[in-house]
């Protein structure tokens, strides 16, 4: 099981995604690199915090947490993003801040950041990380 990118957070973000957006523009788990992958990213600077960095390039966005790179795909992180497979060196942006990430995404990405959902799913995962405790 993966410390930063936990099987239930991503099962979660999928269940609160698809919620929230019913029949108009759902995901899968295997989908979210495919269109969904920085709203996913916020999720994990939400719930880590100041420890995770946002990186993107033309089409993908991922986080960097100490020295291993994550996205919904590689839970266990990969050492080198270039393993993460989707991404390249094209238009690469590393360590943004929330304002420029969500920012970027706004002006080029597939569309507006949903922080209503991101923060649902923040909030639910830390209210069963309670629960299980």
């Amino acid at each position: 099981m993966s410390k930063y990118v936990p099987k239930d957070l991503v099962d979660l973000f999928v269940n609160t995604w698809n919620n929230h957006n019913s029949l108009r523009k759902c995901t899968t788990r295997d989908r979210i690199n495919c269109g969904w992958c920085y709203q996913f990213a916020l999720v994990l600077k939400r719930l880590h915090g100041e420890r995770v960095q946002l990186w993107r390039d033309h089409g993908h966005a991922w986080v960097k947490i100490g020295d291993k790179f994550y996205d919904s795909n590689f839970p266990l992180g990969v050492k080198n993003y270039l393993d993460l497979r989707i991404t390249s060196t094209q238009d690469l942006k590393q360590n943004l801040t929330e304002e420029e990430f969500i920012m970027s995404w706004r002006v080029g990405g597939s569309g507006p950041v949903q922080l209503d959902v991101i923060e649902n799913t923040v909030r639910a995962y830390k209210m069963s990380m309670d629960i299980g405790a």
